[in-house]
């Protein structure tokens, strides 16, 4: 697909500028659209995403197909594009099931996952906020482990470079998922989870559940061994990191 960028100096929200305006956008070709700076971010679970001016990435990534296609597996997809682009630039990130980015255990981003119905077409947008230039001060009042690439390099990163990057990888694969599902990407994507014992679980209605151990399954779904050689499937929810407690 061709790839569109459209970039504003501010937004409330790109991914809900992408749901307002969806009739706006190109059919056939990836729009990659993204600010500067949020007034009101957006995380999973309606989280707040702390978006300061010019120091990280807020872009959503947007596509149209049929509206039968299964995408549950897109998020993934672009979560293994950024860990690629993050390793040419000698960062080694983990997935933390099913798509946060982390490096040394501290997030450096997150991926908000919606989608529209139109006519017979679903509109998938992707949004991305990833920590780049964040400095230390400007993390010292979020609660969960954080970082940045700045943090983790002492480097100033370019961040449209990064986020060209990006955009290029994830639209080579996310036209080869349209045509052949997840298999192609189980491999790698399983490769970049950190699913070492022992894991907290937080299913969608907020229940907490302890395991052993995880292992990715085909179609990208969870399995959590819950007592030895007993696994529990899930579908959505997270893992939480070690600092969570039952």
């Amino acid at each position: 697909m061709e790839i569109i960028e459209i970039n504003f100096p501010i937004l409330y929200s790109t991914n809900t500028w992408v749901l307002q305006n969806a009739l706006l956008l190109a059919r056939e070709k990836l729009s990659v659209i993204s600010a500067e700076e949020q007034s009101a971010g957006r995380g999973r679970h309606k989280n707040r995403w702390f978006s300061p001016k010019g120091e990280n990435l807020y872009a959503s990534f947007c596509f149209f197909c049929e509206e039968e296609k299964n995408v549950s597996n897109t998020p993934q997809i672009l979560a293994l594009s950024v860990v690629e682009v993050l390793q040419k630039l000698g960062l080694e990130a983990k997935v933390k099931w099913p798509n946060d980015l982390l490096i040394h255990k501290k997030k450096i981003a997150g991926i908000l996952s919606e989608t529209k119905s139109i006519g017979a077409l679903r509109l998938v947008c992707l949004g991305l906020g990833l920590n780049i230039n964040m400095k230390e001060e400007s993390l010292k009042n979020l609660s969960n482990p954080v970082s940045s690439l700045y943090l983790e390099t002492n480097r100033t990163f370019n961040i449209d470079a990064v986020k060209n990057d990006i955009a290029k990888n994830f639209n080579e694969k996310i036209s080869i998922f349209l045509k052949e599902g997840f298999d192609p990407f189980y491999e790698p994507f399983k490769s970049c989870l950190t699913l070492d014992g022992p894991l907290v679980f937080k299913d969608n209605s907020g229940k907490l559940q302890k395991g052993n151990k995880g292992r990715l399954n085909r179609d990208g779904s969870l399995s959590l061994e819950i007592e030895e050689g007993s696994f529990k499937t899930f579908f959505s929810g997270e893992l939480l990191t070690e600092h969570s407690e039952l």
